[in-house]
Parts: structure tokens; C-alpha cells; sequence
């Protein structure tokens, strides 16, 4: 359910859990989007952004699949809770 739930182009990091809830890291091209994204999954409530939204540059191949261009992404550690 939660991969369904990641935007287009949002690869997860990395994911802990525990019995009240979780955290998970990811690069995401809008933070914002996969908040609202994650308020949408059943088993989740209270998704928020913790500490700093950064934006590394992530190198994509271009559509020749030659060529390497920059892409500017989001990664963002999101904290949640477990639905009762």
C-alpha cells in the first residue's frame, strides 16, 4: 500500500517502524506532495516533515539515454503514526 501511495519519480531511502508508528527517508521531486499523498494511505495518520527538506542533485540520463542532466529533488524525512 505504501509504494502505491509514492508519487511519480519518489524512490524510498530508507523506512523504521515501530509499533506506534514509523519514519521514512526519501528523495521526491515536491515534499509537500508526498505529504498529502501519505495522508491518503489507511494504515497512516499524521504524516509531517521532521528536520530539514534538502535538494541534492540527482544525476538522470537524458532521453538518448547517453547524455547526463541534473535533477533537482526534495529528500525529506516524513514521520507518521499508526491508524488504531
Amino acid at each position: 500500500t505504501l509504494s502505491h501511495a509514492l508519487p511519480s519519480q519518489t524512490a524510498l531511502l530508507a523506512l523504521r517502524t515501530d509499533s506506534v508508528g514509523g519514519s521514512l527517508v526519501t528523495v521526491t521531486p515536491k515534499a509537500e506532495d508526498l505529504v498529502h499523498a501519505l495522508e491518503k494511505v489507511p494504515m497512516m495518520t499524521s504524516p509531517e516533515i521532521v528536520g530539514p527538506v534538502t535538494r541534492p542533485v540527482v544525476p538522470v540520463s537524458g532521453a538518448s539515454g547517453s547524455a547526463l542532466s541534473e535533477n533537482v529533488m526534495d529528500q525529506v524525512t516524513i514521520r507518521f503514526r499508526w491508524t488504531r
